[in-house]
């Protein structure tokens, strides 16, 4: 209970209006001490939590550790970074599509044929680019979550850690799913 409650005075001191228990994804015993992760999907905000329970423990631990966790952490921010370019590309392709509509009524109605066209033309390849980037960032995403759930493996295995990674999850079931069902809809238009 000391740890815990140690622990939350240490997350609400970094995140003071944070939810320890919304945020918090998962907890381990690790060397004599204990390990929590806390993440906050709304606000990016993603923190380990890990308290030993003497300096010599974490004079040993920390050193490989950081090392291990660092590339791990890199992989995590990769993804998040292609998820947010995702995000980002979606709005300019829901835009482009806009534009893509007015081309199709002036076609209709037979309005300035030349601009028309010019037009059509320019914002056919604005909407092809954004929808190949759509797709590298899916792309992106799938290569460090293998890389990730690589790390994760051999961090778990080697540190004793014991929780679900939530992260994994999280870029399976919402992230990958968002830009496969964003590009399905973006190649019909």
């Amino acid at each position: 209970e000391e740890y815990d409650t140690l622990a939350q005075e240490c997350y609400q001191a970094l995140m003071p209006d944070a939810d320890w228990i919304e945020h918090k994804t998962g907890e381990t015993n690790f060397a004599a001490g204990k390990l929590f992760e806390l993440w906050d999907t709304q606000q990016g905000h993603h923190v380990v939590i890990i308290l030993f329970a003497n300096e010599s423990t974490a004079g040993k631990m920390v050193p490989a550790l950081l090392r291990d966790e660092l590339q791990l952490f890199w992989y995590r921010h990769k993804i998040t970074w292609a998820y947010a370019q995702s995000r980002e590309l979606k709005k300019l392709l829901k835009q482009e599509t806009v534009v893509v509509q007015s081309c199709r009524e002036d076609f209709q109605q037979h309005t300035g044929l030349a601009a028309l066209l010019k037009k059509a033309n320019n914002s056919f390849s604005r909407y092809v680019s954004r929808l190949t980037g759509l797709e590298s960032q899916r792309y992106t995403m799938e290569t460090n979550l293998y890389n990730y759930q690589k790390r994760w493996v051999k961090l778990t295995q080697k540190m004793g850690f014991n929780f679900p990674d939530a992260f994994t999850q999280e870029v399976e079931e919402k992230y990958l799913r968002q830009i496969q069902t964003d590009h399905a809809s973006f190649s019909t238009q």
